[in-house]
């Protein structure tokens, strides 16, 4: 297929494919898990009550690279894509096994994101917020290493109740999706196609009460995949738009990473190190029932979606303002939620109402 033309057809049937796949799959693997041990056991940091099985991250996998060979386009940097996927997911699965050092699993996202970098998957130029471009030249490695290794581990992070970290990842594609088609960039587009449907299918078994969890392999594929869009998309060359747009549509994950982050240093503890502290854990420390509490987030992932695409209408130094100032609201109610730190995490485990299923990051 020429890499230039993406037809309705071809698109809709690896969309297609995957959403099957995906479906299919699902509570297949949720009955392997239980006998290979594949399993999110019960603990202080985790909110579900009884072990589940996490190989979900295998059906997202193998449906979304089923969907794509169906598409037919070469994919950027050739084998090296698919290839380095392929080790982020086995990183991935070792550590649902036998829970990795932190510092193995940032070895392995370090590895597969150099791996395509290599292989010319790069952020090249940036907007500058006065106009024109950045060029990166040098920097161009270690941005896009970054990028992708903090996106890896942010889908990770909001995993924490049933179906939110599935679907504020599908909720954020949208908009990556709508802004491909609108630039022309072909395999951005149909990526964001089939990732989509490879979320909703999972997300079907994953929404409370959830049978399957997708598993920190499922989450950083998610997330890095995530990041390889909107390198080749929202980021690419010379034409690309102002870094908010992307940052924006991913805002719910991102916020909920920077708030970890800020938490954890002022708490003096590693930033890797997972708590109860996230936005939903806020929620649900306040009373909300957790599918309620994942409405919410959906609600908000929405906006933020939908205020991307009008980001990209804008200057880039105006769309940096009006990304600050949400992450300012944003930052004000997870203030008052206890989210910021500075004291105890504000989670308590005791209450019917506490009882989610997904693992705490």
């Amino acid at each position: 297929m020429d890499p230039g033309s993406l037809s309705a057809w071809s698109l809709g049937t690896g969309a297609i494919l995957a959403l099957s796949l995906s479906l299919a799959l699902s509570p297949l693997l949720a009955p392997l898990a239980r006998r290979l041990g594949w399993m999110d056991e019960p603990s202080p940091r985790r909110i579900h009550g009884h072990a589940m099985p996490k190989l979900g991250g295998l059906a997202i996998f193998g449906a979304f690279f089923a969907g794509m060979g169906l598409v037919g386009l070469p994919w950027p940097g050739g084998a090296s894509l698919p290839l380095a996927a392929l080790l982020l997911l086995a990183a991935g699965l070792v550590d649902d096994r036998v829970q990795l050092p932190a510092w193995a699993k940032l070895l392995a996202q370090v590895a597969a994101s150099l791996w395509v970098v290599a292989a010319g998957v790069r952020i090249e130029f940036l907007t500058h917020p006065l106009g024109g471009m950045i060029a990166l030249h040098g920097w161009s490695w270690p941005v896009t290493v970054f990028w992708l290794v903090l996106l890896a581990n942010m889908i990770n992070l909001v995993d924490g109740l049933d179906g939110l970290a599935a679907g504020v990842a599908s909720i954020a594609t949208v908009p990556l999706l709508i802004l491909a088609l609108q630039r022309g960039e072909v395999w951005s587009a149909a990526a964001a196609a089939v990732l989509l449907a490879s979320l909703l299918g999972f997300l079907r078994y994953n929404f409370h009460p959830a049978g399957i969890f997708m598993g920190d392999a499922g989450a950083q594929f998610v997330g890095w995949m995530l990041g390889i869009i909107t390198v080749e998309g929202a980021l690419k060359g010379a034409a690309t738009l102002a870094i908010s747009v992307p940052l924006m549509a991913l805002g719910l994950p991102l916020f909920d990473t920077c708030f970890a982050i800020l938490r954890r240093l002022r708490r003096g503890v590693p930033i890797y190190q997972a708590d109860l502290g996230h936005i939903h854990h806020g929620l649900l420390a306040a009373g909300v029932e957790p599918r309620r509490a994942v409405g919410i987030l959906y609600v908000v992932s929405g906006l933020l979606g939908l205020s991307s695409l009008w980001l990209a209408t804008l200057k880039p130094w105006a769309g940096l303002v009006v990304l600050g100032g949400v992450g300012l609201l944003l930052a004000s109610v997870a203030r008052r939620l206890g989210v910021l730190g500075g004291g105890p995490p504000p989670l308590r485990l005791e209450g019917p109402h506490h009882r989610g299923h997904g693992p705490a990051a």
